[in-house]
């Protein structure tokens, strides 16, 4: 990370970063977008979210720029964007301001939860309309939910709140720039978990403890209550997790029936039966009797590095099963690491070594692992070949740690010097461990997995290589991997440009990765990662087959009554679209004629040209308002049909569904078109 002598000096890089990323070629990324992109990533490094995903909507009273689902711990974060323009340097957001906001992303939650068909007028973002769509289905499920609100500006004092509606409590929470910088400054130190067993209402616990004798480190056996741990993951969730385990868990995770059998049974015999957790920690403070005895009292910085799957194990016995755990004890080793600067090299090892035979082995991987160190030296000695024949050789720069591209641009110091980097590194040739991660996991035809979103999918690709590590068969990070992968990332690239010009919004990322794997299942040799290195672009075949192989794939991901997103997700989708049959010598098969010069996928019945006249949806509209035969959400639906087809030149394909209902209703009424 790049360091900054004060806040205003980071403000003015970071809006620098904003205003450059929104502005690169053929991305039309507004600068909220690219805020709210940048936010979401500082917020996973500091293990506050799990695996933020970008859903933009804005509407009357309502607004959404992000989500984090945890469907174990039956709670959903809705995240909600305050941007400042940053022009006038730093700006105040006032309380009204926040509390507007925090209210519009409420409203947002709420109808979604309890106003049955509201995600049906959500027509400008297929994205927020799935979400909406994704949270309803689950109103029985959901129990907690936070509201983050992030904005570049400066809010002042601000206190959190709860409120507890009916058995579902939503908690608000914000970060403005101030304690963004706060966190930068001091190194991006994630927020401690400090567990006070005092305020817990628990006694402090007894220990025994030892020394390394170096003074790196002293250690402390003792036991904990599993209720204690049960209440901790309930409160924090995957936050006293340390976070290479916790990378482990998401990809792996399964509630052990022998820990759940034991609690149900036999709770008495836990302690016997179970191994413990092993907990790290920078600080410990104890009360001392006057034999000189220690209990702890409170653990600051509290992580559990191995055991994770018992704690979660506790969680959801005692959440879906109603187990007490009254009865339930744990041994707890606890590490405190004394040297600070020392902690992210101990914690992986003490989490490797602690169980030899634990699987979870696998999951140590960072930044700091020799196959990104070795990707990212390669990638900064490989030029990429002009495509016209000149001399503009160029370079693919992987930023093995966030900041790092920006930190190497930063030290050139003078304009020209800068520009003359720009041309070399050209900011559009930049990616990063979860581009990495989708494109390896697209390749290996998992795009179910790609879908789980960015963290998760890198999870997985974590524990795929150190699988094949341990295996002997590493894969080995060379020149010819490193050109492979920029290859298979211009692919990437190209598709989702194919996907933006056919207009059809929502979807995207699911849209590219299951197309792909399904050109790499069916037709992998039309695919040349050396060619396509050396001309740094795909060919016209290539081309042609994305644009009717992504057609098709949009419309069996979208044809189902379930949320599209949480489809994406299940194998079951993907064993069905591997299965199917594309011919590609011709345009999609499904009734539909060409908008431009473009194939629109849509629904069977449905008359298309109903559905992308403007004139007749507007004249439908008017004929609403007059005769007051249908409803106000048939009418409100109707005026998103209009700005659909002002805005996309048609309905997406799910609104299709939706609209040809209304008309065909309309008609039976006395509509006359």
């Amino acid at each position: 990370m790049q360091n900054f002598n004060n806040k205003d000096e980071f403000f003015s890089f970071l809006q620098s970063e904003i205003a450059l990323e929104a502005k690169i070629e053929n991305d039309e990324k507004m600068e909220e977008e690219v805020f709210v992109e940048k936010m979401l990533d500082y917020l996973v490094d500091l293990n506050f979210l799990e695996n933020g995903i970008v859903c933009r909507h804005q509407g009357h009273g309502i607004k959404v720029d992000a989500f984090d689902l945890n469907t174990p711990e039956n709670a959903i974060d809705i995240i909600v964007s305050n941007y400042k323009s940053g022009e006038d340097g730093i700006q105040r957001v006032g309380k009204p301001d926040v509390a507007k906001t925090f209210k519009r992303a409420k409203n947002f939650l709420e109808k979604s939860r309890l106003g049955d068909g509201f995600y049906e007028g959500l027509e400008d973002s297929a994205d927020a309309r799935d979400l909406s769509k994704l949270i309803h289905s689950k109103f029985q499920t959901i129990k907690k939910s936070r509201i983050i609100l992030i904005t570049n500006g400066i809010t002042g004092p601000y206190e959190g709140v709860t409120e507890d509606l009916n058995n579902f409590s939503i908690s608000y929470h914000l970060w403005d720039f101030e304690k963004l910088w706060q966190h930068v400054s001091s190194g991006m130190k994630k927020e401690f978990i400090t567990l006070d067993f005092t305020e817990e209402g628990y006694n402090p616990i007894k220990c025994v403890d030892a020394y390394d004798g170096k003074k790196v480190f002293t250690t402390y056996l003792s036991l904990i209550p599993g209720q204690l741990l049960r209440d901790l993951y309930d409160k924090y969730g995957t936050r006293i997790l340390e976070r290479n385990v916790r990378a482990f868990l998401q990809a792996r995770s399964k509630v052990n029936r022998g820990i759940r059998d034991t609690i149900i049974q036999e709770p008495n015999m836990f302690l016997a039966y179970n191994n413990g957790i092993t907990v790290t920690a920078n600080k410990v403070e104890f009360d001392i009797d006057e034999n000189g005895n220690k209990a702890i009292t409170k653990i600051r910085d509290f992580q559990v590095v191995n055991g994770g799957q018992t704690v979660a194990s506790l969680w959801h016995t005692s959440d879906k099963n109603k187990a007490p755990l009254k009865n339930v004890f744990l041994q707890m080793k606890l590490t405190v690491i004394n040297k600070a600067e020392m902690i992210d090299e101990i914690a992986p090892l003490i989490s490797r070594y602690s169980n030899a035979q634990n699987a979870v082995n696998t999951a140590d991987f960072s930044a700091n692992d020799p196959f990104h160190r070795d990707l990212e030296s390669i990638s900064l000695s490989v030029f990429a070949p002009d495509p016209t024949g000149g001399t503009g050789q160029t370079i693919w720069f992987y930023e093995r740690a966030r900041g790092n591209f920006a930190e190497t641009r930063a030290r050139e110091r003078t304009p020209a010097r800068i520009r003359a980097w720009d041309r070399v590194y050209p900011r559009k040739q930049k990616f990063d461990k979860l581009v990495l991660a989708k494109l390896e996991n697209t390749w290996r035809k998992i795009p179910h997995i790609v879908s789980l979103g960015g963290q998760k999918n890198f999870s997985h690709f974590t524990v795929h290589v150190k699988e094949r590590i341990e295996s002997k068969k590493e894969i080995e990070v060379n020149r010819n991997y490193y050109k492979d992968l920029i290859s298979k990332y211009i692919i990437w690239k190209s598709t989702e440009k194919i996907i933006n010009a056919q207009k059809m919004p929502g979807y995207r990322a699911n849209i590219v990765s299951y197309s792909l794997s399904w050109i790499l299942m069916h037709h992998s040799d039309a695919i040349d990662l050396k060619s396509i290195w050396e001309k740094q672009s795909i060919d016209e075949k290539l081309a042609s087959i994305i644009n009717i192989v992504t057609q098709h794939i949009r419309h069996v991901i979208t044809a189902t009554q379930g949320n599209v997103t949480e489809w994406c997700k299940k194998e079951e989708l993907w064993e069905k679209i591997k299965k199917k049959k594309i011919n590609l010598n011709a345009p999609i098969t499904i009734k539909g004629q060409s908008s431009g010069n473009r194939i629109i996928s849509q629904p069977k019945e449905i008359n298309f040209d109903d559905l992308i006249d403007k004139d007749k949806w507007e004249s439908l509209v008017k004929w609403i308002e007059k005769e007051g035969k249908m409803s106000n959400k048939d009418l409100n639906y109707s005026k998103g049909i209009v700005r659909a087809i002002i805005k996309n030149g048609a309905p997406s394909v799910p609104q299709m569904k939706v609209a040809n209902k209304i008309l065909n209703l309309a008609r039976t009424k006395g509509f006359s078109d």
